[in-house]
């Protein structure tokens, strides 16, 4: 028998009232057959964490599943990556441009 979408995942509800959603993979490289992975946070309803399992399902059946902490520290990576590139103005070091904007704040700095 083949297990539908829905039945899957797993999601139950804790104590905070919250719902808590985890599904079972492996066999790719690096996870052990059967390692249960749970959502890094809760959910409001129980339509929100079979939703997020949803799409867990969607990137495994594509290939393109990865464990959800990598993908959660390459985001951030890439945000920190971007907040850098967002507050240098062009052409000058960060450290440069902090010392620039130093006298708005009442500090001595450079002009």
């Amino acid at each position: 028998m083949v297990a539908s979408r829905r039945n899957w995942g797993k999601v139950r509800q804790i104590r905070s009232g919250r719902y808590q959603a985890s599904y079972v993979h492996g066999g790719v490289w690096g996870v052990a057959e059967g390692t249960r992975f749970t959502a890094l946070s809760t959910f409001d309803t129980s339509g929100d964490a079979w939703a997020w399992i949803g799409r867990e399902r969607d990137l495994i059946d594509r290939g393109t599943w990865t464990p959800q902490f990598e993908r959660y520290q390459q985001l951030e990576k890439e945000r920190i990556e971007e907040e850098r590139a967002r507050r240098a103005p062009e052409g000058r070091q960060p450290e440069q441009a902090i010392r620039r904007r130093l006298p708005e704040c009442g500090i001595p700095g450079e002009r």
